[in-house]
């Protein structure tokens, strides 16, 4: 979704799940209702309308937005990020290309689409132009490194709090054994 305004604000979000190749999103596969990445951005869509309609806070100024679906894919992730920035007269990436048929926003801040892993790439990629990526459920401890992740903000705290409250509860009750499911990655 796409509301230009005269300073605009990016929003990533898994809207699509992957199709069966991984590679592109499958169009007819929507993630979960509740869960969905479009209540997210109508939910942004939403805030966007409240602070333009006021005159208080920016006066003469329209915010606009841009909504971009991540497709559960940190390669996706990026490619819509490059889209959103692309309009930048500090990006390389412009002289080469040629194509106008596609359209480019230049993005003020980036609001991340919640996986950790896509942060990593976005904003190794937003630091380039000093572009803030505001992390709204990024958790991995890789991104408190702020010699590396200078213009990464989060709204939660990071894994590493999570496991001295995990090791503060089994200190607490004496546990002698615990089991732990996880998964492959950082997390």
């Amino acid at each position: 979704y796409i509301e230009p305004g005269d300073i605009n604000v990016g929003v990533l979000q898994n809207v699509l799940r992957p199709g069966n190749n991984e590679q592109h999103c499958d169009q007819t596969s929507y993630n979960v209702p509740g869960t969905s990445g479009f209540h997210k951005c109508a939910g942004a869509l939403f805030a966007l309308q409240e602070i333009n309609a006021r005159y208080d806070i920016l006066t003469n100024i329209s915010l606009g937005l841009v909504c971009m679906d991540t497709c559960s894919n940190p390669f996706t992730a990026l490619a819509q990020t490059v889209y959103m920035v692309e309009d930048n007269p500090q990006c390389p990436l412009e002289e080469q290309e040629e194509d106008d048929s596609l359209d480019h926003y230049k993005v003020v801040g980036v609001i991340g689409s919640g996986f950790s892993r896509d942060a990593v790439m976005v904003s190794n990629f937003l630091k380039i132009f000093h572009i803030p990526l505001l992390g709204t459920y990024e958790t991995s401890d890789l991104l408190s490194d702020k010699s590396s992740y200078e213009y990464f903000l989060r709204l939660v705290p990071p894994d590493q709090f999570q496991t001295e409250v995990f090791l503060d509860i089994v200190l607490h009750f004496n546990w002698s054994y615990i089991g732990v499911v996880y998964s492959e990655g950082s997390y």
